[in-house]
């Protein structure tokens, strides 16, 4: 019985390395999935405490286009416009990659790796679920990503520390391509045509 259990004390690390290595690959692949060299086209289900909303996110390498009830933002050349409806005005500033994540928290998934984040993971069905705590304090507390069989994000979950219910994103459509309309010549940017008679507040 002493010796069995020495074998498993002495096979527990290379278990957990298989485990950690199991856990980037899945990140990899699902990672692959937000590829936007050719063309990104996401709809998804945003959801914070007991408010929803529907939304769509365009890209094309750096450049993207996010709509939603409650916002629309540009990027491109690193410059980002944010129209929100309520405050009935455009801000024009030049981003930080925080920035970035806040508009599309699945971009996070991006920075999920092993060396700065604690890795869980367990599948129930057909659905394999990542947990990532960060071994370092900073303001996101915890993220779950939910892939299918083929590792294609099926939702994230994002705690940040400063809020106090997790952000829910769930993906209803996913594709790796471009439309027409993403085609078209300043697509990515604001320009006054697409909000006639609304301010810009250049903060940059």
């Amino acid at each position: 019985m002493m010796k069995a259990k020495g074998w498993l004390l002495a096979l527990l690390p290379l278990l957990l390395a298989f485990s950690a290595e199991a856990q980037e690959q899945a990140l990899q692949k699902a990672k692959q999935y937000l590829n936007a060299t050719k063309g990104l086209q996401i709809e998804y289900q945003l959801t914070i405490g007991e408010e929803s909303e529907q939304g769509r996110y365009y890209a094309l390498g750096e450049d993207f286009y996010l709509e939603s009830p409650s916002i629309r933002a540009w990027h491109q050349g690193g410059n980002l416009w944010v129209y929100i409806p309520q405050n009935g005005e455009v801000n024009l500033t030049q981003p930080l990659k925080e920035d970035l994540l806040e508009l599309n928290p699945l971009l996070n998934l991006n920075r999920i790796s092993a060396k700065t984040f604690t890795l869980t993971q367990s599948t129930v069905g057909a659905v394999t679920t990542i947990k990532a705590v960060p071994k370092r304090m900073e303001e996101i507390a915890w993220l779950e990503i939910h892939l299918n069989s083929k590792c294609e994000p099926l939702s994230m979950r994002v705690k940040q520390r400063s809020v106090a219910q997790p952000i829910a994103l769930k993906v209803t459509k996913l594709r790796q391509s471009t439309s027409p309309q993403m085609k078209q010549k300043g697509f990515f940017r604001f320009e006054a045509n697409k909000l006639p008679g609304v301010a810009v507040i250049d903060l940059r």
